[in-house]
């Protein structure tokens, strides 16, 4: 599940010469039975899940999967393990987890955003809180 984001850290380790480590926690959300399915039809066949993942609801379960507060859970304990040092250090992850660590930096449950690829956050360590 986080192929891309490895293959990312690897690149950009080996620019700055660094060896990237991989924290599982930092995977994206599980979503169960919804794992590989198409958007679109996600959408349409579960239109009030799908409304609330776009709320950034923390209650929200996936079908056979993880709530939003158990993707926020296993995030903001990698981070903040992360924030313990050696830092600076760089996070390359999915958007969930990004959706997580925005809204602890900015004192909220989540994000409602919709994060591109390969965009780039700077976060102060200091300014992560667990909601």
């Amino acid at each position: 599940q986080m192929r891309r984001a490895r293959e990312t850290a690897g690149i950009v380790a080996a620019r700055i010469g660094l060896e990237p480590r991989v924290d599982e926690r930092l995977a994206e959300v599980d979503m169960g039975e919804w794992q590989g399915r198409v958007r679109s039809e996600l959408m349409r066949e579960h239109p009030e899940v799908w409304e609330a993942w776009g709320r950034a609801n923390p209650a929200i379960r996936f079908p056979g999967g993880e709530s939003i507060a158990e993707l926020a859970e296993r995030v903001l304990a990698a981070l903040a393990d992360i924030a313990a040092g050696p830092l600076p250090a760089l996070v390359v992850c999915h958007g969930g987890p990004i959706r997580v660590a925005l809204g602890a930096a900015h004192g909220a449950d989540n994000v409602q955003a919709d994060i591109a690829n390969t965009e780039l956050f700077r976060l102060d360590p200091t300014a992560l809180t667990t909601g």
